[in-house]
């Protein structure tokens, strides 16, 4: 009798054990997944910050954007100025244009001797066919040299074929602006790649 309420007593201890061993199991899972996610990903994560901080480009990718003859690399004022000049503005200004952008692809040699492509037109369907893209052309055509594309490379800059891609919103627009929260500049080089 003693034997058989000695081992359902401790039947009952094993059940109770079990039920605080499963219920603690159950409070611990969250506990212990976090801990296995920290152990998992703070390596990940270290990883990228290795690879943003030790990813950046060296000086010797670095490349400078061609430019006309007195603006520094990257920069149009002085594009714009000759733009202006030569441009008719009563075609490419006109304020009732639709409003949209040409891309002209410019291709350079190392000398800065520019041959000039019609990509395409944006959303205005202005092509390569209409008189404002060829407009463009025309005065494009007129700038004989460019400042050559540079790439950095053993600790100097060194002359570089390129193409890139040129980017003038339509109606033109004579006048340098700040563009809004959401639009781009007004006239644009993108796309600057080595040949």
């Amino acid at each position: 009798m003693f034997a058989k309420i000695f081992l359902y007593y401790i039947g009952g201890r094993r059940k109770t054990f079990q039920r605080v061993s499963n219920l603690k199991s159950k409070k611990m899972r969250p506990i212990i997944l976090t801990i296995c996610m920290f152990f998992t990903t703070f390596p990940f994560l270290q990883g990228q910050v290795d690879t943003i901080k030790y990813g950046i480009a060296p000086n010797e990718r670095k490349i400078l954007s061609p430019s006309i003859p007195g603006d520094k690399p990257g920069e149009t004022e002085e594009f714009r100025h000759f733009l202006n000049k030569n441009l008719d503005m009563s075609l490419v200004a006109n304020p009732n244009l639709n409003k949209g952008y040409v891309l002209i692809d410019c291709k350079l040699d190392t000398s800065g001797k520019p041959y000039y492509f019609m990509e395409g037109t944006g959303e205005n369907l202005y092509d390569y066919r209409t008189k404002i893209a060829k407009e463009f052309m025309r005065v494009l055509n007129l700038i004989p040299q460019w400042n050559p594309t540079l790439y950095y490379k053993d600790g100097s800059w060194e002359k570089i074929r390129s193409i890139f891609t040129i980017i003038i919103s339509i109606p033109y627009n004579p006048e340098k602006s700040i563009p809004k929260p959401g639009e781009r500049d007004d006239i644009l080089f993108l796309g600057i790649r080595p040949l």
